[in-house]
């Protein structure tokens, strides 16, 4: 699956259903400045030749070593192998077909011989483009190498597509990085690059191998091998614009909606690894990881190896659908920029042994390349224990017009928080919900406190209140979407297009998505009007979990869109001690203090085999997570026990008065949230992390193990142990024994 903008919409309906800035298609779009066109190729004589036929028998030898590590280079087959100081541990680019004796079709013999997939665009005769896969055996492709102190470089070619890459392997500390640089793309014909798969077979774990992959689905899940999970193909967009797609295809196809927002929801890593107990590998992108998704492939779909790669763009694609006319043929066309994307395709291979070799030291590998890169800040977590969300307003729609609907005014809140106080709780996160003009899900939120809840005379009182005795108050806004249901707003100044043109909407065409440069006003007005008002800090719904590309000339490339959400946390957190995100894709927390809407998963899953806190192990001591309110969950017992396991933050959404009242909005989800009714398990989870838990409450989550169904036992960084019984069943872990539905400090 091609990581597209969906646009199902026909051609007669097309200019009337969407409005367009420019009065039709993007005219203008911000060049990469990187010529891909008119390169010159080294000695064709000293070229080695890729034929899809013939496949020579393999014969590395070492290019480069480092101590730790040695890296080998087969000529004839274009085939890497990295081998231990030891040499007993070899993982290699390419699987040898002949020498393990499988019986192959030449298909199959062309992908497992080749070290990267390319997809480019194929003209069609009626004048439009399609995407088409090609493996390096394919296409008869023109090699070159030459060797280096730290690896070795390759020239790729591909005559007949006039289409070539060079892809640089370096030897490091933890393994080596492949990297294709954006300057050394080269298309000299009518053929155009749009991704390359990076290593599809590296390392590949055969069928009878006992092991794991570990995904990034969810926050973390891991896939089994075995013949419960085999033949599952899976490809899974990293921070992928699954917010944007559902939105323009359930216009006319819901179903195929709720199935990009399957399988691209909850993927904020970019990492991926696998392992066999003896050994294993992890890998992700140098940077940030955008413009990249991840293939999953399990034993015997195709052939009985389980395998994982990552793909990178080279440059951004959508697909535009016509349904026909009297004059158009129904069909698609494959619509591509014409720039690449100005960002080398760089992915670091940390190879693993027995040691390290789980989604624990896979997740410690990654968070060691982050601190070392200043992608993510180690310190010492200064979290709340607990959080409280309180929605005071939302919008309603009916006959009349729009009327507030009220749940919490300030004067309410205030009590509630003093309630809290003398309840014994002395550190609290409280997030305020609708306390702006036309209330919680008005967007974009309006930088004026709503009158009607008590106005910023009341604001002031209850931050004034907040600040003495040491609780933190945030704000939350949303200045990523354009409701035209509750705003006089015009999309035509302030929405995002995509490259048709075509304004991004959903299928009430009344949602649309902000430019980054709007974005960036509303930030700065809220730091204007309320850096100075004494509350905390500010919380950016759809921060977190929110990428676009936009051609309205800003941000045309999605690490443009990435950037500029870290430069208004940045900004943010100048002004004011406390910075929360909704949403965990990656780019967003490093500058962040709490990212709300951690996900925990609870059912059983046909596709994983189990879940993991692989983002806690990661970043469990730079940002405070926060999930679901527990007493938003069908079971509050699970959920806290979920929460504790997953190192989160306890949290509720409550209000002052009885939810009844929001039945008829937009905003109908809670159950039972007055907050008298609640009281009680605040003080309770606070009392847990304060007494029983106190010990590891302020310690870094650094091992996570699976001891049985629903039983884990954690590890910290003080050397402290804690076990969780989630399931029915009393559980016992050397002396230590735990009720169902329970947990116990193990030492």
């Amino acid at each position: 699956m091609k990581r597209i903008l969906i646009f199902v919409i026909s051609l007669m309906l097309a200019f009337s259903l969407t409005a367009c800035s420019n009065g039709g298609l993007a005219s203008k779009v911000k060049g990469s400045g990187i010529v891909t066109s008119g390169k010159s190729l080294p000695d064709e004589g000293k070229a080695v030749t890729l034929s899809p036929e013939k496949f020579n028998a393999f014969s590395y030898s070492p290019v480069a070593e480092n101590g730790k590590f040695t890296l080998w280079y087969d000529e004839n087959n274009s085939a890497v192998r990295v081998t231990d100081a030891s040499g007993t541990k070899v993982w290699d680019s390419v699987i040898d077909f002949e020498s393990l004796g499988l019986k192959l079709t030449n298909v199959w013999k062309q992908k497992v011989s080749s070290m990267f997939e390319i997809n480019y665009s194929h003209p069609n005769d009626n004048g439009r483009e399609r995407i088409v896969s090609a493996t390096l055996r394919k296409l008869e492709t023109k090699v070159w190498f030459e060797k280096n102190d730290e690896g070795i470089d390759i020239t790729y070619y591909f005559p007949k597509r006039k289409l070539g890459f060079v892809a640089e392997f370096r030897l490091t500390e933890g393994g080596f990085t492949v990297n294709i640089p954006a300057e050394s793309i080269i298309e000299n014909g009518e053929y155009r690059f749009v991704s390359i798969n990076m290593l599809p077979f590296f390392s590949a774990f055969g069928a009878e191998e006992n092991g794991y992959i570990m995904t990034p689905y969810s926050g973390g899940a891991l896939l089994d091998f075995g013949k419960e999970t085999q033949g599952k193909y899976m490809q899974m967009p990293v921070f992928s614009e699954s917010n944007i797609t559902p939105q323009e295809s359930t216009k006319l196809d819901p179903q195929a909606s709720n199935q990009t927002q399957a399988q691209s929801s909850g993927v904020s890593l970019p990492i991926i690894g696998m392992n066999n107990t003896r050994t294993g590998f992890v890998v992700f992108p140098d940077e940030i990881g955008e413009d990249t998704y991840i293939n999953i492939s399990t034993a015997y779909y195709g052939i009985p190896f389980n395998r994982v790669s990552f793909c990178y763009y080279v440059r951004n694609v959508s697909t535009l659908s016509f349904s026909g006319s009297a004059d158009t043929a129904e069909g698609t066309a494959d619509i591509l920029d014409d720039d690449i994307i100005p960002a080398d395709k760089k992915l670091c291979y940390e190879l693993l042994g027995e040691s390290e070799c789980d989604y624990n030291g896979m997740a410690q590998k990654y968070r060691e390349h982050l601190i070392e890169k200043g992608l993510l800040d180690a310190k010492k977590s200064e979290n709340a224990d607990v959080s409280v969300e309180i929605l005071m307003s939302v919008p309603r729609v009916d006959m009349a017009g729009t009327t507030l609907v009220q749940t919490t005014d300030f004067e309410q809140a205030l009590q509630m928080v003093k309630e809290m106080k003398k309840s014994g709780i002395e550190n609290a996160l409280i997030n305020l919900k609708g306390w702006n003009n036309n209330g919680y899900g008005a967007t974009p939120t309006e930088n004026r406190v709503e009158d009607a809840i008590g106005g910023s005379k009341g604001l002031g009182a209850l931050a004034e209140y907040c600040k003495e005795i040491g609780y933190k108050l945030i704000l939350e806004t949303d200045y990523t979407e354009l409701n035209t249901s509750f705003s006089n707003l015009s999309a035509k100044k302030t929405a995002v297009v995509d490259n048709n043109g075509f304004y991004i909407t959903n299928e009430g065409e009344n949602i649309y998505y902000q430019r980054l440069s709007v974005i960036e006003g509303y930030v700065n007005e809220f730091i204007k009007e309320f850096s100075e008002s004494g509350i905390s800090g500010i919380n950016f719904k759809g921060f977190g979990s929110l990428l676009y590309r936009d051609y309205n000339q800003k941000v045309t490339y999605t690490g443009d869109f990435a950037k500029g959400i870290k430069e208004q946390i940045s900004k943010a957190s100048k002004s004011f001690s406390d910075v929360a995100v909704r949403g965990t894709n990656f780019y967003a927390l490093s500058g962040s203090d709490y990212a709300y809407d951690t996900e925990i998963p609870y059912v059983d899953s046909t596709v994983y085999s189990a879940y993991v806190p692989l983002l806690q192990l990661i970043a469990g001591d730079s940002v405070g997570f926060i999930s679901t309110p527990i007493n938003a969950f069908f079971s509050p017992t699970s959920q806290s026990l979920s929460q504790l396991e997953y190192n989160s933050i306890p949290n509720f959404e409550l209000t002052s008065e009885s939810v009844y009242s929001l039945q008829d909005t937009h905003y109908n989800t809670l159950f039972s949230a007055k907050f008298d009714l609640w009281l009680d398990s605040i003080v309770q989870q606070y009392e847990l992390r304060n007494g029983e838990l106190k010990e590891v409450s302020n310690s870094r989550l650094v091992n996570h193990t699976i001891l049985a169904k629903d039983v884990v036992l954690l590890k910290y960084e003080n050397g402290k142990e804690l076990l969780i019984n989630k399931s029915s069943k009393d559980y016992t872990y050397g002396e230590t024994a735990v009720k169902a539905y329970r947990f116990a400090l193990v030492n």
